[in-house]
């Protein structure tokens, strides 16, 4: 497909270069320039083994449970997680509708164990299900 005659089309990793022009002052601290320079910080690493402080504390996770897994593996498993739950919301909002209180307590249970299951994906674990309908979470 080709962009219609006078339209810029950029591809993936392509670079444009931007020409600023400054007038005036600037308005960098250069006292930070050393501290910023990124030998001086690796110089710094290898002496003292340390990396300057962050602005904020780290953030530290067990994501072991992400290890071997594709991240598409793990959309695709949430996304069907998901429409499941919105069907049987949707099937019960029916029976409801209709009047019919033992599909609708069936429902109802569905409901809560695919909230589970979806909790359990968002937790990032994976969900096997059995061939007798039950769930088991790896």
């Amino acid at each position: 497909m080709k962009a219609p005659k006078g339209h810029l089309v950029r591809h993936p990793y392509e670079r444009v270069r931007v020409r600023a022009i400054h007038v005036g002052e600037s308005r960098t601290q250069q006292s930070h320039a050393e501290a910023c320079d990124i030998n001086n910080v690796i110089r710094r690493f290898d002496n003292t083994g340390s990396l300057p402080p962050g602005r904020d504390d780290g953030q530290y996770a067990d994501v072991t449970h992400l290890q071997n897994r594709e991240l598409g593996e793990q959309i695709v498993e949430s996304r069907e997680a998901f429409e499941r739950l919105e069907q049987a919301r949707v099937a019960a909002a029916k029976a409801k509708k209709e009047g019919d209180a033992h599909k609708q307590v069936e429902l109802e249970e569905e409901i809560s164990r695919l909230r589970e299951e979806n909790a359990a994906l968002q937790d990032g674990k994976s969900v096997v299900k059995k061939k007798d309908g039950d769930a088991d979470e790896r």
